[in-house]
This record gives structure tokens, C-alpha cells and sequence, in this order.
């Protein structure tokens, strides 16, 4: 008979035996607070923490080639699979850069929503209707808009 053996990251996250498995993983403070707490754990353990920057980029683009895999063989979970790896990673960069990835996340948001509404303002200056426009001719004027900041 198998004896079961508690994963070693859920004793490395018990704060003094106050944390436990599922409070780390059903927490309502979401999916950031987690990935906070381990990440910052396993750091100050010096356990399985990337370098520096560059360590972590070059694990983006095995991220991205891994998705890249999964989209054209067109398994829809692995694809989900994948592509929560890349963004684990890309939250681990903005870790590593001293970022906060939900800010930045933030800030990208309303700098997509104030670009956007330029672009709106853009196709009606030259009398267009943005739904007949192609993502082609949209990307032109975004790019425009883009690079007058």
C-alpha cells in the first residue's frame, strides 16, 4: 500500500502551520495574492527562483513556443495549460523586474481604452465606421496613434 506523501510546496507554505493547501489554493483574494505568497516564499527560500531577468525571458519564449505547440495541435485544455504557463512566467518577470504584475496590468487597460477611443476619433475625422474597417486598417491607424505618444 502507498503511503501518501504531502507535497513539499504545501510544507515550504505553511507560515508556522497556519496555511494550509486548500486555503493557499481557495482563497478569495485571488489568483495575485497566490501566485504572491508562493512565489515570494519559495524567493525567500532561495527555491526554484530564477536568476535574474534575462533567466526569465529566456523561459517566456520556451512558454511561448510550448503555446505556439499547443495551438496547432488544437487540444483546446492544453492550450489553457500552456497559456497559463506563459502568463505564470510573465508574472514571475514583472516579480523579478520589481513590478507589480496587476498594476501593470492596470495601467496597460486604461492605456488600451484612452488609445482606443483616439482611434474611434480617428475613423470619424475621416468620416469611416470603425466596423467596416479591417483589423489590417485598424492596426495602421492604432499604430499611427501609437507612435504620436
Amino acid at each position: 500500500m502507498d503511503k501518501k506523501v504531502e507535497p513539499k510546496l504545501f510544507q515550504l507554505l505553511q507560515f508556522d502551520g497556519n496555511i494550509k493547501e486548500k486555503d493557499v489554493l481557495q482563497t478569495n483574494d485571488g489568483f495575485w495574492f497566490v501566485y504572491r505568497s508562493i512565489a515570494d516564499i519559495l524567493s525567500n527560500k532561495g527555491i526554484f527562483d530564477f536568476p535574474d531577468s534575462n533567466s526569465v525571458m529566456q523561459k517566456m519564449e520556451e512558454e511561448t513556443e510550448e503555446l505556439k505547440n499547443a495551438i496547432l495541435g488544437g487540444k483546446q485544455e492544453e492550450i489553457d495549460e500552456e497559456f497559463g504557463d506563459l502568463i505564470f512566467t510573465a508574472v514571475s518577470l514583472a516579480r523579478k523586474l520589481g513590478l507589480d504584475a496587476e498594476e501593470s496590468l492596470t495601467r496597460a487597460t486604461e492605456k488600451f481604452i484612452r488609445r482606443f477611443a483616439r482611434l474611434e476619433n480617428a475613423v470619424i475625422k475621416d468620416g469611416k465606421d470603425i466596423t467596416s474597417l479591417s483589423m489590417d486598417e485598424l492596426d495602421s491607424i492604432w499604430d499611427r496613434i501609437k507612435h504620436k505618444n
